[in-house]
């Protein structure tokens, strides 16, 4: 929109009625004007000053209707000057001051056509441009509502046309806006800036002309010094884009995003370490995605490992190429009654720039509006499917050149966002290397990037504390808060001391990690991570997968796997080994000490020597244990084979190293797998019969001659044998007879 008065004139000539009234009426604007011209009246008054008092006027009828019913076209003197000093003590800025660009034209010329196209396209790339009579604050006088625009946008743009320079209020405008120091930028839309400079010639010569005529020879220097300074301003031209106004269109509104002050940044972390490189790959495979298409990435990783801060960083660095951008955070927590329309208002209110309201809420409605523009979407935190479908009906609605980036702990829901659209990409968020680990903790207990600036006396506990945390920010955020006031030598050094034991019984970490693990909806799900955690880490996955598909307690198996790794609770290294986290083994291992209230007899799984010796012992022994490993118990206990009848529930047993004597017979016939590791044995006991046994694990035991006795019936001791390990290198796979060695 184009203002069309001058404060400072009116103020100069206070007792010039005719120019009292002039701009009176200037509070309007030249591009309403222009959109109001469409009969051929005007053209034809014989009068050109006729001509501009008429629009004027009806200019004044339309933009300040409320001022003029208030006035009742009779009101005082008096009554019109308290009003605008009310106006001016309470200013309205509340829809003044939400626009970005003021645009400045001549509407005749360009207000239907090119000029309202560039107003369109600013709002679809979110930015609001102050442009004609309809952007003017209700109730309030256009005179004052036109300057609160044009000082409190960021950026104007003058659009200089043939009959530009007949409107005196584009003029005026354009001296206002350079001195205003504020970014301008020129756009010559059928002139050339050497007719901003020579203004006797060309298509502005009649209408300087005009304005002499009607004795403005003040205003003429002042308006010639406006236009030769916008014409040095390096601007756009129509010609040079071949006259396709849509690509001048484009080059413009990406200069005025260019121009606009970068948007406030979202708060990281207090010391973001190890971002350059993920937040690097993220924002190229945003780029590389292109305009044609709408790209979506959703990043994943266990929780605690910076998903949210990777999130932040990438939103920060894009968001100023982006006017309809929103961050929604923690999406999980908005599952309850009423959360997700909260959510859903927040995001139609940060992308449209508009005030919602809760009554006659329809997401429908705005969600057809989002559609128009092209948006920055980061939705953190998503634990399910349908949080996402709620805020996103239909991707493939949204424009091209949008980008969605969705944090989760949950890869498959991830995969199953992206799989339906062609450009999505997944990535997984990496654990902080030893460096950037050391740096974290250091800063965090110390204030200190380097620890040769640490007292000596800590460098071994800071070591072993950040070892500790395997790469787990929010492990060393924790841990370097805690042990920062605690830094007195010698009465805190047990803190110190004991600092990687505290930090498996952590509460706040724990909670953090447990989230994922309490999501789980299957039981078979659980089973098989506690298996893992316990017990199973550093196996082949083949070998796992064994055992939990003979035995049923993971359901299906392979599924149940998959559904781990997917929630980055578990991997599968390069080996072919499962793995995870150290403080998520942690964590499972203390889910299963919590189940039993630490009463050893009630746990599921045993990995402590010192706890394997006390049930061992046991005289009733234990009918819940199902996996037990004896390494590390004494030979007296550990050896005896009578201990073991009592352990009616056995599945997996670690018996590595040790020569068990005894009766075997009573051995819990649900063993699914035995590592006999480096079995002292020349042969297995002729009374050990295991008819449900799936893995036997004899890996590197040098003394065997052979497995079995010569006379020992295969079928009836190792009927659902499946595989047999008696090398480390090798697995021999094997039907209900295994072979003989």
């Amino acid at each position: 929109m184009t203002r069309s008065c001058n404060l400072k004139e009116q103020r100069s000539h206070p007792d010039k009625h005719e120019q009292n009234e002039e701009q009176k009426v200037e509070c309007s604007n030249a591009g309403h004007r222009g959109g109001d011209d469409t009969t051929g009246d005007k053209k034809r008054m014989g009068s050109k000053e006729l001509q501009d008092k008429e629009e004027a006027r009806r200019v004044l009828q339309r933009v300040s209707s409320s001022d003029a019913s208030n006035m009742g076209m009779g009101g005082t003197k008096e009554t019109v000057q308290a009003r605008e000093l009310h106006s001016n003590t309470h200013p309205v800025f509340g829809n003044l001051l939400k626009h970005d660009v003021f645009l400045n034209h001549r509407g005749p010329d360009l207000k239907k056509t090119f000029v309202s196209h560039l107003a369109a396209a600013l709002r679809r790339a979110g930015r609001d441009p102050f442009l004609d009579a309809k952007s003017l604050v209700k109730g309030q006088h256009g005179l004052g509502s036109i300057n609160e625009a044009l000082n409190g946008v960021h950026v104007h743009v003058a659009v200089f046309s043939p009959g530009y320079a007949e409107s005196k209020y584009c003029l005026n405008e354009l001296c206002d806006m350079l001195e205003s120091k504020k970014p301008l930028i020129s756009v010559f839309y059928d002139v050339e800036p050497v007719n901003l400079r020579w203004i006797e010639v060309g298509p502005f010569a009649k209408a300087f002309e005009e304005h002499l005529k009607k004795g403005r020879t003040k205003d003429v220097v002042r308006w010639r010094a406006a236009l030769s300074q916008a014409a040095d301003i390096t601007g756009f031209r129509l010609v040079d884009c071949d006259n396709d106004t849509v690509k001048l269109e484009e080059k413009i509104v990406a200069a005025i995003l260019n121009a606009l002050p970068a948007p406030s940044p979202l708060p990281i972390a207090r010391h973001p370490v190890g971002l350059n490189e993920s937040s690097a790959y993220v924002i190229d495979q945003f780029h590389k995605m292109g305009d044609k298409f709408l790209g979506v990435m959703g990043i994943h990783g266990m929780g605690g490992i910076g998903k949210t801060t990777l999130a932040r960083e990438v939103y920060n660095y894009e968001q100023a190429s982006f006017g309809s951008r929103c961050f929604l955070k923690d999406v999980k927590d908005f599952k309850g009654v009423g959360g997700m329309e909260i959510l859903q208002m927040k995001m139609v209110t940060d992308l449209l720039h508009v005030h919602v309201k809760k009554k006659n809420w329809d997401f429908a409605h705005w969600f057809k509006k989002i559609q128009g523009h092209k948006v920055l979407l980061v939705i953190d935190d998503v634990s399910e499917r349908q949080l996402f479908d709620d805020l996103i009906p239909d991707l493939n609605m949204l424009t091209p050149g949008s980008r969605i980036l969705i944090a989760s702990r949950e890869r498959d829901i991830l995969r199953s966002i992206t799989m339906d659209i062609q450009e999505g990409l997944l990535y997984q968020v990496p654990e902080l290397n030893p460096l950037d680990s050391l740096d974290l903790f250091l800063w965090c207990a110390f204030r200190r990037n380097s620890i040769d600036v640490v007292n000596a006396s800590f460098h071994k506990w800071v070591e072993e504390v950040t070892s500790a945390c395997c790469g787990l920010p929010l492990a060393l955020e924790i841990m370097g808060g805690f042990l920062a006031d605690k830094k007195n030598l010698p009465d805190d050094e047990k803190y110190w001391r004991e600092a990687t034991s505290a930090l498996k019984k952590n509460g706040a970490i724990i909670t953090s990690l447990q989230i994922t693990y309490d999501g789980l909806k299957n039981d078979e799900d659980k089973h098989m991570f506690l298996d893992i955690a316990c017990f199973m880490l550093g196996h082949p996955k083949k070998v796992a997968m064994e055992v939990w598909e003979s035995s049923g307690d993971c359901g299906s198996a392979c599924w149940s796997l998959s559904r781990l790794i997917d929630k980055c609770l578990v991997k599968v290294d390069v080996d072919g080994n499962l793995s995870m986290h150290d403080l998520l083994r942690n964590m499972g291992r203390n889910i299963v000490m919590q189940r039993a209230s630490y009463k050893v007899e009630l746990q599921s799984h045993i990995w402590d020597p010192s706890l394997a010796a006390k049930i061992l012992q046991e005289k009733q022994g234990s009918t819940k244990l199902l996996a037990l490993s004896v390494l590390g118990v004494d030979s007296d206990t550990a050896c005896k084979a009578e201990h073991y009848a009592k352990l009616a529930e056995l599945r997996y047993l670690l018996l590595d190293g040790y020569k068990v004597n005894g009766d075997f017979s009573s051995w819990s016939e649900d063993l699914r797998w035995l590592q006999w590791r480096y079995c002292p044995q020349e042969e297995l006991p002729w009374s050990l019969k295991l008819p449900n046994l799936v893995v036997l694990d004899l890996a590197n035991s040098d003394h065997l001659i052979r497995v079995w006795s010569e006379n020992i019936e295969l079928k009836f001791h190792l009927r659902e044998l499946r595989m047999l390990i008696l090398t480390a290198q090798q697995l021999h796979q094997t039907g209900a007879a295994a072979p003989t060695p």
